[in-house]
This record gives C-alpha cells, sequence and structure tokens, in this order.
C-alpha cells in the first residue's frame, strides 16, 4: 500500500478504535482490502461478521482469495467478549513453504493494526484519567501521585512515538515488530491505572489485551 494511503488508513483505523473499540478498527482493516494473516495452523481473529467482506487470507508463503479457503468458525469466549470471532482457514491446494530472509516489507494489516492498538490506547488512557481523578490519595486525586503520573507518561510518550512512526510508515518488518512489542508494554502499564479491577474480564481495559491476541494470531513468520 503506498504510503499516502497507508498514512490515510492507518488515521481511519485509529480514530474508529479509539471512538467505538476493537472491532470497529479491525473492521475498518477489513474494508481496506489487506490480506488477513493467518498463523500455520490456519488460526486467526477477526470481527464478528465481517468474514464476506475479507478480501484475501495470508497464512505464511501465500496470499490466499476466499475461493481458495475453507473458512470455519471456531468457540473462543474471551474473543467474543470484543466482537471477535476465531476462524480457521484452509486451503484448498498445498502451499509453499515461506521463503527464508530478515528483511522484509512491513505487512499491510498489522501496520494498521498497531494504528488500532494506538487508538485503544488513548480510548483506555481517557478512562484511566476519568477513573484516577475520580479517586482521592491524602485528599488529592490519585493523578498527582508521581508513580501514576510515571506510568500515564510512559503510556502518551508509546502513544506519540507509535504515530510519528506510523505517519508513512514505510520501514521494514522488524522495525514494526519493535513497535509491537511497545505498545504490548504500555498496554500492560495502562492495565494497572485501574487497579485490580483492571485483571477482571468484565472491565473494558481488557480490549487492550484481546488486540494483543489479535497481533499474536495475525503474526506470520515469513
Amino acid at each position: 500500500m503506498p504510503p499516502a494511503l497507508i498514512t490515510a488508513a492507518t488515521d481511519r483505523v485509529r480514530l474508529a478504535a479509539q471512538a467505538h473499540g476493537l472491532a470497529a478498527g479491525l473492521h475498518e482493516i477489513v474494508a481496506t482490502g489487506a490480506a488477513i494473516p493467518c498463523s500455520a495452523a490456519g488460526l486467526t481473529l477477526v470481527p464478528t461478521g465481517s468474514l464476506a467482506s475479507v478480501a484475501c487470507w495470508r497464512p505464511p508463503g501465500a496470499t490466499l482469495t476466499p475461493d481458495r479457503v475453507t473458512v470455519t468458525v471456531l468457540a473462543h469466549a474471551f474473543a467474543v467478549s470484543e466482537g471477535l470471532s476465531q476462524v480457521r482457514v484452509v486451503a484448498h491446494a498445498p502451499i509453499p513453504q515461506p521463503r527464508d530472509g530478515h528483511d522484509y516489507p512491513a505487512d499491510d494489516a498489522l501496520l494498521l493494526l498497531a494504528a488500532v492498538r494506538v487508538g485503544l490506547l488513548r480510548r483506555m488512557l481517557d478512562a484511566a484519567l476519568a477513573h484516577l481523578g475520580a479517586r482521592r490519595v491524602d485528599g488529592q486525586p490519585t493523578t498527582t501521585r508521581q508513580l501514576v503520573q510515571g506510568a500515564i507518561a510512559d503510556v502518551e510518550v508509546t502513544v506519540q512515538t507509535a504515530l510519528a512512526m506510523l505517519d508513512g510508515f514505510a520501514g521494514p518488518a522488524a522495525a514494526l515488530a519493535a513497535l509491537h512489542e511497545r505498545l504490548d508494554e504500555a498496554g500492560w502499564t495502562l492495565t494497572t491505572l485501574f487497579g485490580g479491577a483492571g485483571y477482571l474480564r468484565d472491565h473494558p481495559v481488557r480490549c487492550l489485551y484481546v488486540a494483543g491476541l489479535v497481533h499474536d494470531a495475525w503474526r506470520t513468520d515469513d
């Protein structure tokens, strides 16, 4: 995807995730026509109701149109909580082994997923600030505590760094993988700002964890 189109698409998917959540951001990725990555076993996560809109699938070593695969929806209770479905994609014919090498261009879907994750970080950071601002320690808002301010600053730096990287991104896959690692770390930092409630399955911050699961499902070895 050309840099100009990438910039427009990353903005669109990021804003969708920030306003409406993970599934909305992933629906926007599907709408771009980007190939949806699958694991070597054919497993992946997609927004529920999007299968008919997927332009193609990308298991390691191939890009396959829908007429060349069979797609089966599987149970995944945690994914369902964020409006996602786990599916298995099986090719009708054998797929060649992935090529060797280490300097491949970044995958469009993984690039757009990074933008979705940035939007979710912003969404949950706003929620955390509202949550902490309503709580008081020694008569002061929790947001005045040094450790809390440090955690907020760390997440904000990651968001701003990611936004700068995603603006016309044309780097190698390794750079994008490093960015996703930073997003993982920021997600865990942000989760701690909600205290013990952040680790409950029904807390909205679960979207950051599920977004990490999507990254794991979409990350391939080619």
